[in-house]
C-alpha cells in the first residue's frame, strides 16, 4: 500500500470528461495521502454526498389554494399516501410545518402560515418564519395574488431571496371555460388565463415575473415541467444534483438531466468497483464488482421510475399492465434485471468489439499500474453506460406515452 501511496499520477487523464477537475484533484490528492483505502473512503463519501444536501423550500398561500396539494404532488405522493400533507379546504397552518422528501429527508417543504395573521403579522412575519433558512418562496394562488402575496414578494427580494409565482388547479378553469363557452380548446383556455396572470403581476409591480401555471394532479400537464426545472435551475449550483436525484415527476427535461448525473457519477463508481472484488460477467469477458454494478443498476431503475412500484403505477395510470406497456413500449428494461444472468444476458446483446475498444482506451491514471484494477474500471464504465442509455431510453418511451395519453384527454 506504500508503494501504491507515492505513485506519481500521469497527467494525461482519458475519458473522465464528466469528472469535475475539482472533484479529480480531490481524489488524487486522497490516494496520495492514503492510497487505495483512503481513495475508495473519498469516493464513496463522493457518491451519496447529494443526500447530505439541505434545501428548504417555503410555500405561502391562502387556505384552500392547493399547498397542501402541492407539496404532496411535489413528492410524488397522492393525498392518502403514508406521509402525505392533509388536504381540504378548512385545513389552516397555524404554525410552519415541515414536509420531508421520502427520497431525500434532507429536501423540506415548510407549509407556512399565511401573512397578516394575527398570530403571523406583516411587522414580524419574515422573521417568525425564519426567512433565512429557505432556498425560495412559492406563493401559490388558485386565483389572484392577494394583497399580502405581493406583500411578500417584495419583502423577499428585497432581502435578496427569490421567489416564485404558482397559479394552481387550471384543469378547473379549463373544465369550467369549456362549459361557458362550449368548443373552446384547452390551449386557448390556459392561454387566456395566462395573459391575464401576466396582466396581473405586472400592475402588481412585477414586469417580466413568469406566474408558472398548474395542476397538482397533473404534475405531466400545463407549466409544472417548466417549475420543476426552473426549481432545480434557480438552487445553487452545489445543490443543483441533490434536486435532480430527488425529484420523481419524471417529465423529459428532468430525465435527460438525471442521465447527466448519473453519467458523472459512473466514473466515481467505476473506481470504487476497480479498487474493489471484481470478477468476470459470465460468457462475455468483462470484469467488475458485482455487488456494487448490481447496486447501481437497481438505483437507475429507481431514478428513472423503471422500478416494479413504478412500473405499476405507470401502467394503471395508463389503463395496462406492467406486462403490456413493458411489450408495448419494447422496454429494455423488461429483459434487464438485477443479477447476475439478466446482467450478462444484456452485455451479450451489446457490439462487444465497441465495448473492448472502449475499456482499453479507459484508463485512469489514479490507479497506475493496477492492470486488473484497470480491466474493472473500463469494463464498468462502458457496461454501465449502455445499460444506462438503455434505461433513458425506456424511460422516455414512458415519458411519451403518458403525455400522448395527456393529449387525447385534452381532445377527448
Amino acid at each position: 500500500m506504500g508503494a501504491s501511496k507515492s505513485k506519481p499520477l500521469s497527467p494525461e487523464v482519458k475519458d473522465l470528461e464528466e469528472l469535475d477537475p475539482e472533484e479529480f484533484e480531490s481524489f488524487k490528492e486522497a490516494f496520495n495521502n492514503g492510497g487505495l483505502s483512503e481513495l475508495k473512503r473519498k469516493v464513496d463519501e463522493d457518491i451519496d454526498k447529494w443526500k447530505n444536501v439541505p434545501v428548504n423550500i417555503a410555500v405561502t398561500g391562502n387556505s384552500g389554494n392547493g399547498k397542501s396539494s402541492f407539496i404532496n404532488s411535489f413528492r410524488g405522493l397522492k393525498a392518502y399516501s403514508e406521509g402525505a400533507a392533509k388536504v381540504g379546504v378548512d385545513e389552516t397552518t397555524f404554525e410552519p410545518k415541515d414536509y420531508m422528501h421520502p427520497i431525500n429527508k434532507n429536501i423540506v417543504l415548510w407549509d407556512l402560515p399565511g401573512v397578516g395573521t394575527q398570530n403571523f403579522p406583516k411587522n414580524t412575519y419574515l422573521q417568525a418564519v425564519d426567512f433565512h433558512k429557505y432556498e425560495y418562496f412559492l406563493i401559490i394562488t388558485a386565483t389572484r395574488f392577494t394583497e399580502n402575496d405581493i406583500w411578500l414578494a417584495n419583502e423577499v427580494q428585497n432581502l435578496g431571496k427569490k421567489f416564485i409565482f404558482i397559479r394552481t388547479k387550471m384543469s378547473i378553469d379549463v373544465s369550467n371555460d369549456g362549459h361557458d363557452n362550449p368548443g373552446i380548446c384547452k390551449d386557448d383556455t390556459v392561454s387566456k388565463v395566462r395573459q391575464a396572470m401576466a396582466k396581473h403581476v405586472k400592475d402588481a409591480g412585477f414586469e417580466e415575473i413568469r406566474v408558472f401555471l398548474i395542476d397538482n394532479h397533473f404534475p405531466l400537464d400545463y407549466d409544472f415541467p417548466d417549475l420543476i426545472e426552473t426549481m432545480i435551475n434557480e438552487a445553487p449550483k452545489w445543490k443543483q444534483e441533490a434536486m435532480t436525484l430527488t425529484m420523481t415527476n419524471l417529465t423529459k427535461s428532468l430525465i435527460h438531466r438525471k442521465k447527466d448525473v448519473l453519467q458523472k457519477r459512473i466514473m466515481k463508481v467505476a473506481i470504487v468497483s476497480a479498487i474493489g472484488g471484481a470478477v468476470p460477467l459470465p460468457g462475455v469477458g468483462l470484469v467488475v464488482d458485482l455487488s456494487i454494478f448490481i447496486e447501481e443498476i437497481h438505483f437507475y431503475r429507481k431514478q428513472l421510475g423503471l422500478d416494479d412500484d413504478s412500473l405499476q403505477e405507470i401502467a394503471r395510470s395508463l389503463d395496462t399492465t406492467v406486462e403490456h406497456l413493458k411489450v408495448d413500449l419494447q422496454l429494455n428494461s423488461h429483459f434487464l434485471g438485477a443479477s447476475l444472468r439478466s446482467i450478462a444476458a444484456f452485455v451479450s446483446t451489446l457490439v462487444l468489439s465497441e465495448v473492448a475498444e472502449t475499456v482499453s482506451a479507459i484508463a485512469i491514471p489514479i490507479l497506475g499500474s493496477f492492470v486488473g484494477a484497470n480491466i474493472s474500471y473500463g469494463s464498468t464504465v462502458a457496461v454501465l453506460r449502455s445499460i444506462l442509455d438503455a434505461l433513458v431510453s425506456d424511460a422516455l418511451a414512458i415519458n411519451k406515452r403518458l403525455m400522448q395519453q395527456l393529449s387525447e384527454q385534452s381532445f377527448s
